[in-house]
C-alpha cells in the first residue's frame, strides 16, 4: 500500500495498524540499519523504526520528510558559548519554561545554566521525580537555594500545557555523544579506540556490510576511524531525526506537542558534536560526558558530581513525553505532506477506534487525489 511522504507516524499506527495493512518487506537499506543498530544495542528495534537516514542517501521502505542533514561549519565555538547562546535563545521567547530535570548529567548541566541566566525566577519551573532526587540528591539543594518553583512528578503532566508555556528537556544529548551505555562499554571497552573495521570484521560482519558502512560514513565531514566514532555516527546520523526526541514545530490544530523542545536541538550543538567527538570519552567510563560535567562545575562546583557521576537511564522525561504524545495520537494516525507540500493529518472517522476497512479506504482516497 502506497503511503504519502511521512512527517510522523503515531506509535499506534506504526506498531498496531501498519503491519495489518502493509506487508511490503523492508528494504535492504532498512535491514542494514537494523543490523548496524544491533551492534550497539541489545534491545535494537527489529522493525526498522525509528531508523532515519539524515541525508536521504539510503532507500527505505518509508520516506520521511523531516530529515535534517548535518550542517557543518569550520567555526568551532566553545561549548560554554553554545550553552549560553541556547539558554538566551529559549528564554528570549518569553514563555514560562517547564524544565524536566532527570538528575542526570545532561539535564543537570542545562538546569544549572538556565538558573544562572534566567532573568526572572518566575520564568522557570523545575519538574522532577523521586528518581531525580536519588540520581542527584545534592543538586536538589542548589535548586531550592535559588528559589525556583519546583513540582514533583504527577500524571497530570500529560495534560497539554498552555501554548504560552515551553516544555523543555535535556533529551537529544545522547544522540550528540554516542549514547554510550555502560553495558556496551563493559563488553567492548578494549575495542572503543581501535579501528572500527577491525571490530566489525571481528564480530563477523560481511564485506558488503562494511562497504555500506563506508557509504554512510562518507557523509560525515570528519573522519570515522574508531569503534566509538562508528557508534557516535549511528546515533548522530541515523537516530537524531527520530521525531520523539526532536522539537516539533508543526502546530496542526494544537494536536502535536508543539511546545516541547529539546535543549540540545540546535545547529550549534550539531556542529560542536562533529568537531568534538574526540571529547566524548576519556580512559574510564566515569569520563563519559566529562565535558558536560565540567561545564556544570562552572555554575555548581560539586566535585563528587564532576568526578563520579555516570550516565543514568533518565527515562522519566521520555516516559512523560510518550504519554503526552499518546494522548494526542488518539486524534490522528500520521502526519504527511499533502499535494501542496503542506503538513496534514491523516484521520479516519471513528478515531480513536480503528477499523481496517476505513483506513484502507481513506488511504486509497488520499492516493487518488
Amino acid at each position: 500500500m502506497q503511503l504519502p511522504t511521512i512527517l510522523k507516524f503515531t506509535d499506534t499506527f506504526y506498531n498496531k495498524v501498519l503491519p495489518l495493512i502493509d506487508d511490503t518487506p523492508l528494504t535492504a537499506d532498512d535491514l542494514f540499519l537494523i543490523e548496524y543498530n544491533k551492534i550497539f544495542s541489545r534491545s535494537a528495534d527489529t522493525t526498522g523504526f525509528p531508523n532515519m537516514d539524515r541525508s536521504g542517501l539510503l532507500t527505505q521502505k518509508y520516506q520521511f520528510a523531516n530529515n535534517t542533514p548535518p550542517i557543518f561549519s569550520s567555526t568551532n565555538l566553545p561549548l560554554e558559548q553554545i550553552i549560553v547562546n541556547r539558554c538566551y535563545e529559549l528564554l528570549n521567547e518569553g514563555k514560562v519554561i517547564k524544565f524536566f530535570w532527570s538528575g542526570g548529567i545532561d539535564s543537570t548541566m542545562v538546569l544549572a545554566w538556565l538558573m544562572e541566566i534566567a532573568p526572572a525566577r518566575d520564568q522557570l519551573e523545575v519538574f522532577y521525580t523521586c528518581d531525580s532526587i536519588k540520581t542527584n540528591p545534592e543538586f536538589v539543594s542548589e535548586i531550592m537555594k535559588r528559589n525556583f518553583r519546583v513540582t514533583l512528578w504527577s500524571d497530570e503532566w500529560v495534560n497539554l500545557f498552555d501554548k504560552d508555556k515551553m516544555v523543555l528537556t535535556g533529551m537529544s544529548a545522547d544522540q550528540l555523544t554516542a549514547s554510550l551505555d555502560i553495558s556496551f562499554y563493559q563488553d567492548h571497552s578494549a575495542w572503543l579506540f581501535t579501528p572500527w573495521i577491525d571490530f566489525f570484521q571481528h564480530i563477523g560482519k560481511s564485506a558488503e556490510f562494511i562497504e555500506k558502512c563506508n557509504l554512510i560514513f562518507s557523509q560525515c565531514p570528519v573522519e570515522i576511524h574508531t569503534v566509538l566514532d562508528a557508534r557516535w555516527w549511528f546515533y548522530f546520523y541515523v537516530r537524531y531525526d527520530y521525531w520523539l526526541t526532536r522539537d516539533w514545530e508543526k502546530n496542526l490544530e494544537n494536536i502535536g506537542p508543539v511546545n516541547n523542545k529539546c535543549f540540545f536541538n540546535s545547529i550549534e550543538f550539531n556542529n560542536w558534536s562533529m568537531h568534538n567527538k574526540h571529547m566524548i570519552l576519556g580512559d574510564t567510563y566515569n569520563t563519559y560526558k566529562q565535558i558536560f560535567k565540567d561545564e556544570t562545575a562552572k555554575i555548581w562546583p560539586n566535585e563528587k558530581f564532576r568526578i563520579n557521576q555516570v550516565k543514568t537511564d533518565g527515562s522519566n522525561p521520555l516516559y512523560w513525553v510518550k504519554k503526552k504524545i499518546a494522548l494526542h495520537d488518539q486524534h490522528y494516525l500520521f502526519m504527511y505532506l499533502d499535494m501542496n507540500d503542506e503538513p496534514a493529518l491523516f484521520r479516519t472517522k471513528n478515531l480513536p477506534f480503528v477499523n481496517m476497512t476505513d483506513i484502507k479506504k481513506s488511504i486509497e482516497d488520499l492516493n487518488a487525489t
